[in-house]
């Protein structure tokens, strides 16, 4: 198998994974059954290891990540809000964020694989390791962004109901004040 055909096997299954979680925790929202969250956070971490192997697929064939296209790059993002919040929710156990971030991530890949897979992105006087850094880290940044504002919304909304004392079902669902706080 040479990388290319790897590279797509491995884009193609981690796209297929990452939607299949985010039905998993929009539908576990829906019928508010943890279980499926709990599977769909399995799901989800299945689909963030088939992004590792698709990027270090994708930058053995650009002969090093200084060389990514695109594709990658939107890649990367999806590999990013996949750890993060991966990394958050076997801390705190808020799965119910699983159904804010799964869409976000299947979004990236949808947008990763309308992208050219070859076309490096970054001229030729910013391709270095250190420019690579600076990327990298930018984008980790905005995701732990999203998330901590995924989490204030949840804030928002479990400190509203708890304060009009409406203990819904939804109350029920959303993490707890403490862990939204540690989290933000």
């Amino acid at each position: 198998m040479n990388f290319e055909n790897g590279e797509l096997i491995f884009f193609a299954l981690a796209f297929f994974l990452a939607a299949l979680s985010a039905a998993g925790y929009l539908f576990s929202l829906l019928v508010k059954k943890v279980t499926l969250a709990k599977i769909s956070t399995w799901v989800l971490t299945g689909a963030f290891f088939l992004l590792t192997c698709y990027l270090i697929a994708a930058a053995i064939n650009a002969a090093g990540f200084t060389n990514l296209g695109s594709r990658a790059l939107f890649s990367f993002y999806a590999w990013s809000a996949c750890g993060v919040y991966l990394v958050l929710q076997f801390k705190t156990k808020t799965r119910l964020l699983g159904a804010f971030i799964g869409p976000l991530v299947l979004l990236f890949v949808i947008i990763a694989a309308g992208q050219e897979a070859g076309k490096t992105i970054l001229p030729p006087g910013l391709q270095s390791w250190l420019a690579t850094m600076h990327l990298a880290l930018s984008i980790v940044g905005e995701i732990l962004f999203v998330l901590a504002s995924c989490a204030g919304a949840m804030f928002i909304m479990q400190n509203s109901l708890l304060k009009s004392k409406k203990l819904t079902s939804m109350s029920r669902l959303l993490p707890s004040l403490g862990d939204l706080d540690r989290i933000n």
